[in-house]
This record gives structure tokens, sequence and C-alpha cells, in this order.
């Protein structure tokens, strides 16, 4: 593919280093990328393009939507990646009315105008590097929550250990433990940054304040250097304080003034460092992080303790307990509600407590936290997960239109009663698959989805052409009758469907018997075989259980064991999930991509198309008392659409 990332780069920010990042990546898994952007402060293996983005007139930006269009028409672009809010709206009229596909990532908050709450400039798909940006974009754009996937920041591991490696940052990180236990842990040679003090002989704790200087940041650290430095310069004689990541010219004259006095007058304990070219040094060199975003993801991954505080939020010291949940903010920088709600006085009270008693630094296990980092901000995994998105929006530029997908459950005979209504009899279902035959749809299972995609992407001149009126039936739970009675009308008719079974062997429903539901055989292990080896096979859990009573651990196994297990047993690739209940979140949403499903399906919830977000498909529920006719409506494309709006999903 060819991939342009649009920003508006006039200093180093997250959204640069994580635009390079994935572009370097994308170009290593074979794909030509161009940046696109004011500037740009760092190197890149992608080819470079200014253009002027950021704060342009109507006549500049106009002036660069048609110098992009004909960028991306002569180099025959296939997607924009816009990382700004300036490239969003750049990119949107560039690829305008082309095939094109335009996709961005939100870094931050959006800011209002009325025009975004009308129409949609943010592209095929939307992404979101935290949840706090999602649900402030939401709530302000009215935009549905399936509409934005959260797609965070990732660690470029490789770069930061061969970094680590040469400046022998491993070795430092390795002797120096936190404060209180360095009488007992620490080498009589101390590194140059934890010098001994002539009167006390306790080494000296150095406390990095990290990120840029400009906007909310640098306030903070600006109200940071004003109003505490000095004080806790006398009050804490064994403190080294400093300051990276942004340039001195930004800040407000008196607090340039302020700062260069305090290095002055403690020149070994007071640091402006400036940018940071060498920022893995810096943190390595620290026994203590304030920061956010990347910073706070890359200090973490070295073993230190982290205090977060970003653009918006003050959260504090990063915790096994509460690293998930600081997550939700990207360690800060998003707060999803309020626009400003830094807790000074609670940062200056949890510092000076550190300082008075470094011990609290210990209650943390550092190789946790750096293995939930590492995991959690998985390079391998976001990079895939952007590429398949890509493929995708391509996709859905040239298929427009959705595909239906029928959720059935107990195929009955008459006179049946349960009070979930999640059955049809027999003779009703002949009638359905024999509906769907005479109004010609053609049922696909998501392995043929897959092969249309494929072909449409790598063999675009094939004859294959995508069905005109798709469909795909599901069937839940696995039970008896959808082999004794549902598979031979499936085959009657020539239409096929995917079934989701249980990881765990069950012979009834046992998780309708406090609701008095009739309890109904499940498959055998024979049955099982026998089904698939004629119909293809997903996902529904181990034990029908919901996934909002898991942590983040539990559904991890859930998702990740029941595709191993079922794989297993049936010696193929599983390639769906679908949530028990429709309960799923974003959490879900990622795990299950996380755990190699390409696929997986909800209920009454999900995505408009199908193409938005795979992992997150609506489907229709059948009942009881659905007619020939209703089959028909439910069928219809309005009728998604109709839910769509109904749900804001």
């Amino acid at each position: 593919m060819k991939i342009i990332h649009l920003l508006s780069q006039v200093e180093l920010t997250g959204a640069e280093v994580y635009a390079i990042d994935l572009t370097d990546e994308l170009i290593k898994h074979g794909h030509t990328c161009y940046i696109v952007s004011d500037r740009i402060h760092k190197r890149t293996k992608a080819s470079f393009v200014p253009l002027t983005i950021h704060n342009a007139t109507f006549f500049r930006r106009l002036r660069s939507i048609l110098f992009l269009r004909r960028f991306i028409k002569t180099n025959g672009v296939h997607i924009v990646h816009a990382h700004s809010r300036a490239a969003v709206r750049i990119g949107f009229w560039a690829t305008r009315f082309s095939a094109c596909a335009l996709i961005s990532t939100l870094h931050g908050k959006q800011h209002y105008s009325y025009s975004k709450r009308l129409f949609n400039i943010y592209g095929e798909n939307i992404l979101s590097v935290c949840e706090n940006i999602k649900k402030h974009f939401v709530q302000q754009f009215g935009f549905p929550e399936s509409k934005v996937q959260i797609a965070r920041n990732f660690l470029n591991t490789e770069f930061i250990d061969s970094v680590a490696q040469k400046s022998n940052l491993h070795a430092l990180s390795s002797q120096v433990s936190l404060p209180v236990s360095l009488s007992k842990s620490l080498p009589i040679s101390l590194p140059n940054q934890l010098s001994l003090t002539n009167d006390e002989q306790t080494p000296l704790l150095t406390i990095s304040f990290l990120g840029r200087t400009s906007g909310p940041k640098g306030l903070n650290w600006a109200h940071i250097i004003n109003t505490y430095i000095e004080t806790w310069l006398f009050q804490f004689p064994n403190v080294v304080f400093q300051f990276g990541g942004g340039e001195l010219s930004y800040f407000s004259e008196a607090t340039q003034q302020k700062i260069k006095r305090l290095m002055t007058s403690h020149p070994d304990r007071f640091k402006f460092l400036g940018k940071l070219d060498q920022l893995f040094e810096t943190i390595s060199s620290s026994n203590l992080i304030f920061g956010s975003g990347r910073i706070a993801i890359e200090s973490l991954y070295l073993k230190k303790p982290v205090i977060a505080i970003g653009e918006e939020i003050y959260l504090g010291l990063v915790s096994n307990e509460k690293f998930y949940q600081f997550t939700e903010s990207n360690f800060g920088d998003i707060d999803s509600e309020v626009k400003y709600t830094v807790n000074y006085e609670k940062l200056r009270h949890d510092l000076e407590q550190i300082m008075q008693q470094p011990n609290i630094l210990e209650q943390d296990d550092r190789d946790s936290l750096k293995d939930k980092t590492t995991r959690y901000f998985n390079r391998s995994f976001e990079v895939s997960q952007i590429q398949d998105l890509y493929e995708w929006a391509v996709f859905k530029r040239k298929v427009k239109k959705n595909i239906p997908i029928l959720m059935y459950h107990q195929i009955v005979e008459p006179g049946f009663s349960s009070p979930h209504k999640i059955y049809v009899t027999e003779s009703r279902f002949d009638e359905h698959m024999a509906f769907l035959k005479s109004s010609g749809f053609q049922s696909l299972t998501f392995k043929d989805l897959l092969a249309y995609k494929s072909d449409l992407l790598t063999k675009p001149s094939t004859n294959r052409s995508f069905p005109k009126r798709p469909v795909i039936i599901s069937f839940d739970d696995g039970y008896e009758n959808n082999l004794t009675k549902a598979v031979p009308i499936l085959k009657k008719n020539g239409l096929k469907a995917v079934f989701y079974l249980l990881t765990n062997p069950h012979r009834h429903n046992y998780w309708d018997a406090e609701s008095n539901a009739p309890q109904l055989n499940l498959l055998s292990s024979d049955q099982r075989q026998k089904l698939a080896t004629e119909m293809e096979i997903g996902s529904h859990g181990f034990d029908h259980k919901k996934l909002s009573t898991m942590d983040y651990e539990q559904a991890t196994q859930e998702f990740e064991k029941s595709k191993e297990w079922l794989e297993k047993e049936f010696n193929t690739s599983i390639l769906s999930y679908a949530y028990t209940y429709g309960d799923r979140s974003d959490r879900d949403i990622l795990l299950a991509r996380k755990a190699g499903y390409t696929f997986a399906v909800n209920t009454t919830r999900g995505v408009f198309h199908f193409a938005d977000n795979p992992h997150n498909l609506f489907r229709i529920s059948i009942f009881p008392t659905d007619t020939i006719a209703d089959l028909k409506r439910k069928t219809r494309p309005w009728y998604r659409r109709y839910y769509y709006m109904k749900r804001k999903e």
C-alpha cells in the first residue's frame, strides 16, 4: 500500500513520534510511506514532503488541499492517515470523492465546531490513543461509540534496548535501587547522578519533570518551578530537580528568569535540559519521573517509578493496582469531561511525602509494571491492527453495501416456549432460509469474507465480484438441534452458517436454569466434530459467562485459551468470537483482536458497516414471531441504519 501520514508539526510532539515510529514499521512490512507536514523533528525512513498545514490561512489551506489531492492521484496513494486537527481538515477535502481512504488518529481533544456535528470529516475510521479522548469526542460531537476505536501508543522496544545497551543503561538501572534501601543495595561506587553529600553521606534523589514546555504541560512545569522548587531545594538538600523536553523560550519571561536564577544559585541541583535528543539516558539516570503519554510509558518500560501528570490531570504514582485506570487518560494527558483539573496541592503533598520517605517508591513491583507496559503497548499488535484497518478502509471504499448478520439460537418443535425468545420453530426456519434463497441472498462465512477482501486488495482485476446480496447466518451456544434440524435445512437451500460453540463441554444450557428456561441438549463431542466438517465454527468463550465480570487477565485468558482449545479440537483456524450476552467493552474488543480473532460479533449493537471495525459487528436478533415480512425488513439496508441512529451505535 501507499500511505501518507499527514501532520501539522512545528515542534516535536507525541503525535509525531507515534506517526514516525508507525511509518518506519509500515515500511518494514513493505508499504510505501510519505510524511507530509510543516516540519519533522525525528529521522524517518519515509519520504518527507513539506506542506503548510499548521495555522494556515484559508487560501494557504486551499493550496495545500489542491497540492495534496494532486499528490495522491499522481502517486496512487491508498490511505491518508491524519494525526492532528489541522491535518484532518486538509485530509478530508483532499480525499473527498476519490478512491483514497482517510483515517484519523485522535492524539488529544478535538476543538468544537458546529460543522463536525453535521458531518464526519474524520474519514472511514477514527482511532483514539486512549479511552478518555474517545469519551470526550463522542460526548462533544455525538459520534456513535462504535465509530471510534482504541489504538494505543506503542513501544519501540528494540530501539529503547539498543540505546540502553550502547549507553550501558541496563547496568546503571540494575545498580540504582529506590532510595529507601540504598544503604543496603547500592555499591559504594555510585554513578555521577547519585553522588554523596559531604554532610549526610546520603545518595542524591534525581527527580525529572519531562515533557513539552508549551501548552498546558508547560504551564504545569512553570507553576511547579515558580511555586515549589525553591522551597524544595532548601527543604530537601539531597534531591536534584531537572526539567527537560522543550525549549526555554516557550515559558513566560518571568519563568525564564526564575529558571536562570535557580540554575545559577543551585548549579548541581537544579537543571534545565531543554530539548532532549537522549531521552532514554535522562530517564535511566533519574530515580523518579514526572510525565505522561509516551514518556510515562517508556519510563515504566525502563523500570522507573512514574508520577503521572499530563495536560489535564494529576494522577499520582503509577501502581500495579491503578495501571489500567491510568492508561485511560494516557497517564494524565486527557480528562474525559473537565478541561483542566491538575491538583497542585495534591502533587506537592505526594512529592514531599516521597522526598521525606522515599521507601514509598518500593511499594510497586517494577518488573510487573514493565511487563504490563510491554504487553499493553505492544508494537507488533498495534502495527498489525492499523495495517488491518487500512485494508478494511480501502475495501469499504470499493464495497459500499453492508452485510446483514442474522443471529439464531434454538430450532425447536411447535409448542415450545422460553422466556428468552431466542428460538424459532423448524418450519419457520425453513421458511426463512427459503426466502433468503429465493431473494438471491448469498450466504457467506467469515472465511469467505476474508477471501473476498484478499482478492480485492491483491487481485483487483479478478472477475470475482462481491455478492450483490450478501448475508451471514450465525448460531450461538451449540445446541444439538442446530445439527439435527438447522443444518439439513441450510444444505437444502444451498446456504451455510457460522456456529459459535462453548469451549468447555456442557450437556445443557445451565446458564438459563435460574430463569426457568427449558434445558436443551448441547452438542456432544462427536456431534461437534460432525458439525465442524460441514460448517464454520467460532468461539463463544468457555462457560457462557459475561466478560464484564472478568478482570483484564481473566478476560485475556477467555479470548486466548478458548481460541487455542477450539483450534486444537477441530484442527482448523477459529476466525471469529461471539460476545456472550452481547456484553463487551473497548477492552474486550481490543482483547479479541489481540487474541488473534479476525472478527468478533455482538448482538444488536456494533458498527454501521462491517468494515468499520470487524471486532464489533452488529447482529440481527431473530425471534419466534419473526415472519417472512419481518425477515425481509430486517435484511434491508435501512434497518441497520435505523438501529444505528436509534442507539448511537
